[in-house]
Formats: structure tokens, sequence, C-alpha cells
């Protein structure tokens, strides 16, 4: 009789151990991330990601790598293979979301930016349109003021240059009449002196005429023969 087996007990544990159900997401946070980016594999940098993602079929070549792509490319690796665990597939659609998000936020910011600058342009056009059809009469008068106002300054000047040419022929004029004055007196002042000169040699001449005139009086009256009864006074 063949030996039989012993019967399993039913209500048995078949509680794995415990390091079995430690979680191995938690195992793999623990890890930096440049230690995770510096593991081996067929992406390990920008170009790899690039023509692995291409090679793959999930962005075509020399294509824009946006936000919103990105995301989209995310929500295809979750349906990439069947056998994903639920876990991964939530967190890489988490991501998905959240890039989709932030792409569809920096899309509306660069719109509004946009249609910003558009209106301001627009504003600035119409108010710089207003301000100049507002001072344009104000404009039109200070030219034809200002237009006025150089010639004005043109007669001035003319004035001013027929003042200075005057004031320089009255002046050049003043000095030949006090070169004139002067040389006249230059020529009395000589004339002076020749006087004075020629009045100092007459008084000489008179005097040496009136001692000559002395002698030959007294020459005469010590000659004449009536001598003792009359003489003549000497002349002065």
């Amino acid at each position: 009789m063949a030996p039989t087996k012993a019967p399993e007990k039913k209500n048995q544990s078949t509680t794995l151990p415990h390091t079995t159900n430690r979680n191995p997401t938690a195992q793999r946070n623990q890890m930096l991330q440049d230690d995770i980016e510096a593991l081996p594999g067929a992406v390990t940098g920008l170009d790899s990601a690039e023509k692995y993602l291409t090679s793959v079929l999930l962005r075509q070549a020399d294509e824009p790598l946006s936000l919103l792509h990105l995301a989209g490319i995310l929500f295809q690796v979750t349906q990439m293979a069947k056998l994903i665990p639920l876990a991964i597939t939530n967190a890489i659609r988490a991501v998905a979301f959240i890039l989709k998000q932030q792409a569809a936020s920096e899309i509306a910011d660069v719109v509004a930016k946009a249609a910003a600058d558009q209106l301001m342009n627009s504003l600035s056009t119409n108010i710089v349109n207003s301000v100049i059809a507002a001072i344009a009469p104000q404009v039109a008068s200070i030219h034809t003021t200002a237009e006025s106002l150089k010639g004005t300054l043109a007669q001035l000047k003319q004035l001013h240059d027929v003042i200075e040419r005057e004031k320089e022929e009255e002046k050049n004029d003043l000095k030949t009449a006090a070169k004139r004055i002067e040389d006249a007196v230059d020529t009395l002042y000589e004339s002076i002196e020749d006087c004075n000169n020629s009045y100092k040699l007459l008084t000489l001449s008179l005097e040496f005429t009136q001692d000559r005139l002395n002698n030959l009086a007294t020459q005469l009256s010590q000659t004449s023969p009536f001598n003792s009864s009359c003489q003549s006074p000497p002349i002065h």
C-alpha cells in the first residue's frame, strides 16, 4: 500500500519573511539623484536620451522637446507594456499631468505677454497720435514764432554790425583828429621855442647895440669942443 501524504494544515501561515515586504521604491528613493543618473544603461545624457526616444518612436528626429511634448511621451510610456506596476504607472501619469499643466501655464503666459505687448503697442500708437494731434497747432505756432524771431535776430545782427562799423569809424576819426591836434601842438610848441630863442637873441643884440651906442656917445662927448658947455646925456 502506497504511503500516504500527511494532510496539510489549512490554517498554516504562509506569510513570507519580513524582508520580502520591503518597499523597493523606498529603497530606490534613498539613492541620490547623481547616483541614479550615473547608473549604466542606454540613456546616460541628453544626446542619448533624444536618440533613444527617437529609436522607440516616441519622438521624431530634430523635433523640439517642449514640456507639452514630454508630457505626451510620458502618457505613451504608460502604454508601452501591460505589466507595468500600477504605482509606477500612477507616478508617471502624475508627472505627465504636472508637466502638461506647467506647459499650459507657460503657453498662457506667452499668449498673455504677446497680447499685452500688442495692446501696449496699439495704445502707444494711439497715445502718440493723440498727442501729436493735440500739440500740432502749438508746434506750428512755435515754428512760426521761431521763424519770426530768426528774422528779427538777423535784423538785429545787421544793426549791430552797422553800429560797430560806425563806432570803429568814429574811433578812427577821433584817432586822426587827436593825431592832428598833437601834430599842431608840437608845431606850435616848436614855433614858441623858436620865438623864445629869437627873443633871447634879439635881447642880446639889443643889449650889445645899447652898449655900443653908449660907448659911441661917450667917445663923442669926449672929443667934442663943446664938451664943457653941453654934454649929451647917455642914451638908454
